[in-house]
Protein backbone atom coordinates (compact mmCIF):
# COMPACT_ATOMS: atom_id res chain seq x y z
CA UNK A 1 0.00 0.00 0.00
CA UNK A 2 1.26 3.33 -0.95
CA UNK A 3 1.23 5.37 1.66
CA UNK A 4 0.31 8.53 0.36
CA UNK A 5 -3.20 6.41 -0.35
CA UNK A 6 -5.48 4.39 2.26
CA UNK A 7 -8.53 6.45 0.70
CA UNK A 8 -8.40 9.98 -1.04
CA UNK A 9 -11.68 12.14 -2.15
CA UNK A 10 -11.06 12.11 -5.85
CA UNK A 11 -12.96 14.94 -7.39
CA UNK A 12 -15.71 14.05 -10.60
CA UNK A 13 -14.89 14.93 -14.07
CA UNK A 14 -16.31 14.07 -17.35
CA UNK A 15 -14.97 10.88 -18.98
CA UNK A 16 -15.69 8.34 -20.96
CA UNK A 17 -14.36 4.41 -20.40
CA UNK A 18 -14.98 2.31 -23.08
CA UNK A 19 -18.56 2.86 -24.18
CA UNK A 20 -19.89 4.01 -20.55
CA UNK A 21 -20.22 8.25 -20.93
CA UNK A 22 -19.91 9.95 -17.64
CA UNK A 23 -22.21 13.49 -17.36
CA UNK A 24 -21.42 16.05 -14.82
CA UNK A 25 -25.07 17.10 -13.63
CA UNK A 26 -26.70 19.02 -10.78
CA UNK A 27 -29.63 17.12 -9.91
CA UNK A 28 -30.79 20.15 -7.37
CA UNK A 29 -31.08 22.48 -10.30
CA UNK A 30 -31.71 20.29 -13.02
CA UNK A 31 -35.68 20.15 -13.73
CA UNK A 32 -35.82 16.75 -15.13
CA UNK A 33 -39.46 16.74 -16.34
CA UNK A 34 -39.63 19.82 -18.59
CA UNK A 35 -40.13 18.92 -21.69
CA UNK A 36 -37.15 18.80 -22.79
CA UNK A 37 -35.27 18.62 -19.57
CA UNK A 38 -32.66 21.25 -18.92
CA UNK A 39 -29.52 18.88 -18.43
CA UNK A 40 -27.43 17.51 -21.04
CA UNK A 41 -29.25 14.26 -21.22
CA UNK A 42 -32.27 14.15 -22.58
CA UNK A 43 -34.24 11.47 -20.90
CA UNK A 44 -37.18 11.59 -23.26
CA UNK A 45 -34.60 11.19 -26.46
CA UNK A 46 -34.79 7.38 -27.51
CA UNK A 47 -31.22 7.30 -28.09
CA UNK A 48 -30.53 8.62 -24.25
CA UNK A 49 -32.85 5.96 -22.72
CA UNK A 50 -31.88 3.50 -19.96
CA UNK A 51 -34.01 1.02 -18.42
CA UNK A 52 -32.19 0.72 -15.28
CA UNK A 53 -30.98 3.52 -13.18
CA UNK A 54 -28.60 3.28 -10.19
CA UNK A 55 -28.28 5.98 -7.77
CA UNK A 56 -24.89 6.03 -5.35
CA UNK A 57 -25.96 9.23 -2.82
CA UNK A 58 -24.26 9.37 0.11
CA UNK A 59 -23.43 12.37 2.40
CA UNK A 60 -23.91 13.29 5.98
CA UNK A 61 -25.16 16.78 6.17
CA UNK A 62 -28.46 18.69 7.05
CA UNK A 63 -28.96 18.67 2.80
CA UNK A 64 -29.97 15.45 2.86
CA UNK A 65 -33.78 16.69 2.99
CA UNK A 66 -32.85 18.09 -0.71
CA UNK A 67 -31.28 15.04 -1.75
CA UNK A 68 -34.66 12.95 -0.89
CA UNK A 69 -36.41 15.17 -3.01
CA UNK A 70 -33.62 15.37 -5.84
CA UNK A 71 -33.66 11.76 -5.84
CA UNK A 72 -37.71 11.52 -6.17
CA UNK A 73 -37.53 13.61 -9.12
CA UNK A 74 -34.78 11.93 -10.27
CA UNK A 75 -37.13 8.45 -10.01
CA UNK A 76 -40.25 10.17 -11.50
CA UNK A 77 -38.00 11.21 -15.11
CA UNK A 78 -36.48 7.90 -15.17
CA UNK A 79 -40.09 6.41 -14.94
CA UNK A 80 -41.84 8.79 -17.27
CA UNK A 81 -38.72 8.22 -19.76
CA UNK A 82 -39.57 4.37 -19.94
CA UNK A 83 -37.07 2.74 -17.05
CA UNK A 84 -37.71 -0.24 -15.17
CA UNK A 85 -35.33 -1.06 -12.57
CA UNK A 86 -33.60 1.17 -9.72
CA UNK A 87 -31.20 0.31 -7.65
CA UNK A 88 -30.77 3.18 -4.54
CA UNK A 89 -28.06 2.93 -1.80
CA UNK A 90 -28.97 2.74 1.87
CA UNK A 91 -27.06 2.50 5.27
CA UNK A 92 -26.85 0.65 8.10
CA UNK A 93 -27.62 3.96 9.60
CA UNK A 94 -31.39 3.46 9.05
CA UNK A 95 -31.16 0.46 11.73
CA UNK A 96 -31.80 0.23 15.60
CA UNK A 97 -28.03 -0.09 16.55
CA UNK A 98 -28.84 -1.42 19.63
CA UNK A 99 -29.82 -4.57 18.42
CA UNK A 100 -26.15 -5.32 17.66
CA UNK A 101 -26.62 -7.87 14.13
CA UNK A 102 -29.01 -6.22 12.26
CA UNK A 103 -31.38 -7.98 9.77
CA UNK A 104 -33.60 -6.84 7.28
CA UNK A 105 -37.08 -7.79 8.28
CA UNK A 106 -36.25 -8.24 11.85
CA UNK A 107 -34.16 -5.83 13.23
CA UNK A 108 -35.89 -2.66 13.69
CA UNK A 109 -35.08 0.48 11.62
CA UNK A 110 -35.18 3.77 13.90
CA UNK A 111 -32.38 5.82 12.66
CA UNK A 112 -30.91 8.55 15.28
CA UNK A 113 -29.35 10.46 13.17
CA UNK A 114 -30.50 13.35 10.19
CA UNK A 115 -28.64 11.16 7.24
CA UNK A 116 -30.41 7.73 8.53
CA UNK A 117 -33.73 9.03 8.62
CA UNK A 118 -33.55 10.73 5.43
CA UNK A 119 -32.32 7.66 3.89
CA UNK A 120 -35.20 5.85 5.31
CA UNK A 121 -37.50 8.12 4.46
CA UNK A 122 -36.17 7.98 0.62
CA UNK A 123 -36.93 4.49 0.70
CA UNK A 124 -40.51 4.45 1.90
CA UNK A 125 -41.23 6.94 -0.48
CA UNK A 126 -39.00 5.36 -3.48
CA UNK A 127 -40.81 1.42 -2.54
CA UNK A 128 -44.31 3.68 -2.86
CA UNK A 129 -43.90 5.22 -6.49
CA UNK A 130 -41.90 2.57 -7.50
CA UNK A 131 -45.33 -0.19 -6.39
CA UNK A 132 -47.43 2.29 -7.82
CA UNK A 133 -45.83 3.07 -11.22
CA UNK A 134 -44.89 -0.83 -11.33
CA UNK A 135 -41.27 -0.52 -10.90
CA UNK A 136 -38.34 -2.78 -9.96
CA UNK A 137 -36.71 -1.26 -6.60
CA UNK A 138 -33.89 -2.66 -5.23
CA UNK A 139 -32.54 -1.18 -1.87
CA UNK A 140 -29.13 -2.36 -0.90
CA UNK A 141 -28.12 -1.18 2.58
CA UNK A 142 -24.19 -0.42 2.92
CA UNK A 143 -22.45 -1.00 6.09
CA UNK A 144 -18.83 0.37 7.22
CA UNK A 145 -16.82 1.02 3.62
CA UNK A 146 -13.60 1.80 3.11
CA UNK A 147 -11.01 2.45 -0.14
CA UNK A 148 -10.19 4.51 -3.02
CA UNK A 149 -11.83 7.92 -3.23
CA UNK A 150 -12.67 8.29 0.46
CA UNK A 151 -13.61 11.46 2.78
CA UNK A 152 -9.98 11.65 4.63
CA UNK A 153 -12.45 12.87 7.36
CA UNK A 154 -13.76 9.06 7.77
CA UNK A 155 -12.73 6.16 9.98
CA UNK A 156 -9.55 4.21 8.16
CA UNK A 157 -7.89 7.12 6.15
CA UNK A 158 -8.45 9.29 9.78
CA UNK A 159 -6.37 6.47 10.92
CA UNK A 160 -3.73 6.16 8.53
CA UNK A 161 -3.01 9.77 8.68
CA UNK A 162 -2.54 9.67 12.39
CA UNK A 163 -0.55 6.68 12.26
CA UNK A 164 1.81 8.47 9.67
CA UNK A 165 1.44 12.11 11.66
CA UNK A 166 -0.78 13.62 9.16
CA UNK A 167 -3.11 14.26 11.98
CA UNK A 168 -2.44 14.27 15.53
CA UNK A 169 -3.33 10.85 17.22
CA UNK A 170 -7.06 10.27 18.27
CA UNK A 171 -8.41 7.27 20.70
CA UNK A 172 -11.09 5.26 19.48
CA UNK A 173 -13.48 2.22 21.06
CA UNK A 174 -10.62 -0.64 20.59
CA UNK A 175 -13.42 -3.25 21.73
CA UNK A 176 -16.11 -2.20 19.95
CA UNK A 177 -16.65 -4.40 16.36
CA UNK A 178 -18.01 -3.25 12.78
CA UNK A 179 -18.73 -4.45 9.52
CA UNK A 180 -15.99 -3.43 6.92
CA UNK A 181 -15.77 -4.06 3.87
CA UNK A 182 -13.89 -2.45 0.94
CA UNK A 183 -16.02 -0.27 -1.65
CA UNK A 184 -15.02 -2.32 -4.79
CA UNK A 185 -16.49 -5.52 -3.31
CA UNK A 186 -19.62 -3.42 -2.40
CA UNK A 187 -19.61 -2.20 -5.84
CA UNK A 188 -19.19 -5.71 -7.06
CA UNK A 189 -22.31 -6.58 -4.74
CA UNK A 190 -24.30 -3.91 -6.15
CA UNK A 191 -23.79 -5.10 -9.58
CA UNK A 192 -24.73 -8.66 -9.02
CA UNK A 193 -27.64 -8.01 -7.24
CA UNK A 194 -28.96 -5.32 -10.40
CA UNK A 195 -28.79 -8.37 -12.78
CA UNK A 196 -30.72 -10.58 -10.28
CA UNK A 197 -34.44 -10.50 -9.76
CA UNK A 198 -34.21 -9.35 -6.54
CA UNK A 199 -35.71 -6.57 -5.11
CA UNK A 200 -36.92 -4.68 -1.59
CA UNK A 201 -33.71 -4.06 1.30
CA UNK A 202 -30.65 -6.44 1.23
CA UNK A 203 -27.88 -5.65 3.26
CA UNK A 204 -24.48 -5.45 1.30
CA UNK A 205 -21.73 -5.95 3.92
CA UNK A 206 -18.87 -8.77 4.51
CA UNK A 207 -21.12 -10.82 7.20
CA UNK A 208 -17.87 -10.49 9.55
CA UNK A 209 -17.40 -8.33 12.48
CA UNK A 210 -13.71 -6.95 13.21
CA UNK A 211 -12.74 -5.20 16.51
CA UNK A 212 -11.58 -1.57 16.09
CA UNK A 213 -8.50 -2.35 17.51
CA UNK A 214 -7.74 -5.12 14.95
CA UNK A 215 -8.46 -2.83 12.19
CA UNK A 216 -5.78 -0.25 13.87
CA UNK A 217 -3.34 -3.07 14.11
CA UNK A 218 -4.03 -3.88 10.38
CA UNK A 219 -3.54 -0.42 9.11
CA UNK A 220 -0.54 0.43 10.83
CA UNK A 221 0.80 -3.14 9.62
CA UNK A 222 0.28 -2.14 6.04
CA UNK A 223 1.94 0.66 6.51
CA UNK A 224 4.97 -0.37 8.58
CA UNK A 225 3.55 1.59 11.38
CA UNK A 226 3.34 1.86 15.33
CA UNK A 227 -0.24 0.95 16.40
CA UNK A 228 0.17 2.13 19.63
CA UNK A 229 0.36 6.10 18.27
CA UNK A 230 -3.52 5.44 18.32
CA UNK A 231 -4.43 2.49 20.77
CA UNK A 232 -2.30 4.20 23.29
CA UNK A 233 -5.04 6.80 23.74
CA UNK A 234 -8.11 6.04 26.21
CA UNK A 235 -11.67 7.47 25.01
CA UNK A 236 -13.20 9.61 27.46
CA UNK A 237 -16.35 7.53 26.50
CA UNK A 238 -17.72 4.54 24.58
CA UNK A 239 -17.86 5.26 21.35
CA UNK A 240 -20.97 3.97 19.84
CA UNK A 241 -22.20 0.83 20.15
CA UNK A 242 -20.47 -1.81 20.73
CA UNK A 243 -21.50 -4.10 17.87
CA UNK A 244 -22.66 -3.52 14.22
CA UNK A 245 -22.55 -6.10 11.95
CA UNK A 246 -25.08 -7.65 9.16
CA UNK A 247 -26.67 -10.76 8.54
CA UNK A 248 -25.81 -11.47 4.81
CA UNK A 249 -27.96 -14.52 4.68
CA UNK A 250 -29.89 -12.72 1.76
CA UNK A 251 -26.98 -11.25 -0.06
CA UNK A 252 -25.60 -14.68 -0.01
CA UNK A 253 -29.24 -16.28 -0.71
CA UNK A 254 -28.39 -14.40 -4.08
CA UNK A 255 -25.19 -15.72 -5.14
CA UNK A 256 -22.36 -13.40 -3.17
CA UNK A 257 -19.99 -13.35 -1.34
CA UNK A 258 -17.13 -11.14 -0.79
CA UNK A 259 -13.96 -13.13 -2.06
CA UNK A 260 -11.57 -10.13 0.13
CA UNK A 261 -10.48 -10.14 3.73
CA UNK A 262 -10.16 -7.63 5.33
CA UNK A 263 -6.28 -7.24 4.63
CA UNK A 264 -6.65 -7.89 1.12
CA UNK A 265 -8.88 -4.53 0.87
CA UNK A 266 -6.66 -2.56 2.93
CA UNK A 267 -3.98 -3.53 0.86
CA UNK A 268 -5.28 -1.88 -2.14
CA UNK A 269 -7.14 1.39 -0.28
Amino acid sequence: MPKSAMGRTVAPQERQVDTCMWELLDLYAASLLAHPPQKKVNLHDPSDRARILVRLAKWTSPANFRWVAATMRLIEAFHHAGGRRILLVGSCAEYDWSHGLCTEDETPLAPSTIYGACKDACRRMARAYCAEAGLSLLWSRLFFLFGEGEDARRLVPSIADALLGARPPFAVGADAKRDFLDVGQAADACAHLLMSDVEGAINVASGQLTRIEDLVRRIATALDANPNLILGHTPPAPAGPPIIGADVGKLAAAGWRSSHSLSDGLATA
